[in-house]
């Protein structure tokens, strides 16, 4: 994924907007309840062996791949870089988007429907993997409601909740290219 950065928030009826979360960026994979985490660069995170296996034994799928991003939350909710750093907290994974699902591949589909797709599949009230939720076509609300604020609970977004002050925004149709375009992230 490409990213760019805007000076100012927008809205957009095009846009999807998200939390952003300060973590690793990873891709779960999950197949006959095992599941590695993989970094962009293609190496296996192998000091997320716990994480990795609860993934693994809980999430009901044949098959699977998310894309995320490992982090450690504060008692708030809030990521911290520096905890995942020195893993002083237990482990998380925050799925904002599903690849694959039970040997279908998704990257065809819109954004707005693999993400459909994903919340469904991620309903666990007690979890070690989160759905990032998002916004539709009011940026400037979200931004100017994270301002100095704590994370929503469980990364489920209303206008009015409160979080970080970074966000991403995604084409709401935008399908994965096999090469992706820097367009469809800022």
């Amino acid at each position: 994924m490409c990213l760019s950065r805007r000076p100012r928030p927008f809205d957009s009826e095009d846009h999807l907007f998200e939390l952003k979360i300060d973590g690793y960026r990873s891709l779960a994979y999950i197949e006959s309840s095992k599941c590695r985490l993989v970094s962009r660069n293609g190496n296996v995170f192998r000091g997320f062996t716990d994480l990795a296996g609860w993934i693994g034994d809980h999430l009901r799928v044949e098959s699977a791949v998310l894309d995320g991003e490992i982090a450690c939350v504060d008692e708030y909710g809030r990521s911290v870089f520096e905890d995942l750093l020195f893993r002083r907290r237990e482990c998380i994974f925050f799925a904002f988007d599903l690849l694959f699902l039970n040997n279908q591949d998704m990257r065809d589909l819109p954004l707005i429907e693999r993400k459909a797709r994903l919340r469904k599949m991620l309903r666990r009230k007690k979890s070690r993997i989160f759905y990032v939720d998002h916004v539709e076509t009011q940026g400037r609300a979200l931004s100017r409601s994270l301002k100095g604020s704590s994370y929503p609970d469980r990364c489920r977004l209303q206008q009015d909740d409160a979080g970080p002050d970074r966000m991403i925004s995604r084409i709401a149709t935008s399908l994965i290219q096999r090469f992706p375009s820097c367009s469809a992230h800022v």
